[in-house]
């Protein structure tokens, strides 16, 4: 009966933590999980787990229906910019952008000077299984003249990212990465990472 109820919790606690969007209630539950795991202990209070289910509803964040491209309504990015052939490294926010939003229709981004250009972004819903959504990040560069934009892709779930004991060093931030050249040896590296986000 024992081993029982501690697999039921267990269930319980792996359900939730892959539809609640609540940070705080995210982390309790994965902290939960693996010290159940590690058998540090044998038997959960079963109003912890009803606690947390609280927790969220208080919050008003539905916990069975997964946020869609429809609920964005704004992202702020960070973006880094090396530009190793001339010895340039900068990182700048950038103000609450549109999704959909065409390049020519937006301001220009300055990292430094490093490089700049209008940024836009398109979301779109995943089906891999892994993330509800992809941000897909294109950046019109000053800089790579003679090759596409940069352009990456950010897997996302309307959330920041859980950090676990066995990925200390892991960031926060959802983001993606790309290095482009110009005139095909000239390097540079772009780093975009998810900063802020509105719904609504």
């Amino acid at each position: 009966m024992h081993a029982s109820f501690c697999c039921q919790v267990k269930e319980i606690v792996n359900t939730m933590y892959k539809f609640v969007k609540f940070q705080f209630t995210q982390t309790m539950l994965l902290y939960l999980h693996e010290r159940m795991e590690r058998k540090e202990i044998k038997m959960v209070n079963f109003n912890l787990v009803l606690s947390l289910l609280a927790i969220t509803s208080l919050t008003n964040i539905k916990t069975t229906d997964a946020v869609t491209p429809r609920d964005v309504s704004s992202i702020r990015f960070l973006v880094s910019v090396n530009d190793t052939w001339g010895s340039c490294l900068a990182t700048v926010a950038t103000p609450p952008l549109k999704p959909g939003v065409k390049h020519n229709y937006t301001n220009a981004i300055h990292v430094a000077k490093c490089d700049h250009g209008p940024l836009d972004y398109n979301i779109m819903t995943s089906y891999d299984g892994n993330s509800q959504m992809t941000v897909d990040v294109v950046f019109h560069s000053s800089v790579i003249e003679d090759a596409g934009p940069p352009e990456c892709t950010i897997p996302w779930n309307g959330t920041y990212l859980v950090p676990t004991p066995k990925k200390m060093d892991l960031s926060l931030l959802p983001g993606c990465s790309i290095k482009d050249s110009r005139e095909g040896y000239h390097v540079t590296y772009y780093w975009f990472y998810i900063l802020e986000w509105t719904f609504g």
